[in-house]
């Protein structure tokens, strides 16, 4: 005898749900215990505690479907989330599993494909089809990279000290004799500043020193 998996549909289409709630009767081991939408103050409803599988759009129109999922696994940690995606959009993807979406599924894809979906994530606790698997390989290279980006593009201890006194209204020429190093290396060292700070002018550096907590 398979074991019910109880199902919470959250999207705010009404003829959605119904369509959906149909489909899912001729399946008996699954069974849809609340749907609504975010306008529907039904999160504090007991059966809550019966869910093992949140089915969500993200993107709802009364509010962000992002949240609505924080909300829940936050209150119910339990829970799988399986999104409901209009397309396999790779930031997404890897953003919404670091929030705790369990698995993803396209709203355009066949009740089968969902229903295999539910059935395995309720079983092992996660499933990715192939594409979402490539997204996510794809959002964990753009991560590493963006990464070794920030690293290359760290202050050195020197590039900090020539930017505090830069923030004091030093001259080059000051600096250069405060560090007791050539003019020229202090030309450099702002140079490099404006490359890695983005900053355009020297109000663009103090800018970004306060915002670094660099400088008080």
């Amino acid at each position: 005898m398979k074991t019910t998996t109880n199902i919470a549909l959250i999207d705010d289409h009404s003829l959605f749900r119904q369509g959906m709630i149909s489909l899912l009767k001729d399946y008996p081991d699954l069974h849809v215990l609340i749907e609504a939408t975010n306008d529907q103050k039904s999160f504090d409803h007991p059966a809550w505690e019966k869910v093992h599988i949140l089915l969500i759009e993200i993107g709802m129109a009364q509010e962000n479907g992002i949240e609505t999922m924080i909300k829940i696994k936050q209150k119910y940690p339990e829970i799988r989330v399986v999104v409901l995606a209009s397309n396999y959009d790779t930031e997404l993807i890897f953003h919404l599993t670091e929030l705790g979406a369990n698995s993803f599924i396209l709203k355009g894809k066949n009740i089968e494909n969902l229903v295999e979906v539910i059935r395995n994530l309720h079983r092992f606790g996660y499933y990715h089809s192939e594409e979402v698997s490539k997204a996510l390989i794809e959002g964990l290279q753009k991560r590493n990279q963006q990464t070794h980006s920030l690293k290359s593009n760290a202050l050195s201890h020197r590039e900090i000290e020539v930017m505090k006194l830069l923030c004091e209204q030093y001259t080059n020429r000051e600096i250069a004799e405060i560090l007791k190093l050539s003019p020229r290396t202090i030309d450099t060292y702002r140079e490099n500043l404006f490359v890695k700070t983005g900053a355009k002018n020297i109000v663009g550096i103090v800018r970004y020193a306060i915002n670094n907590h660099l400088i008080d």
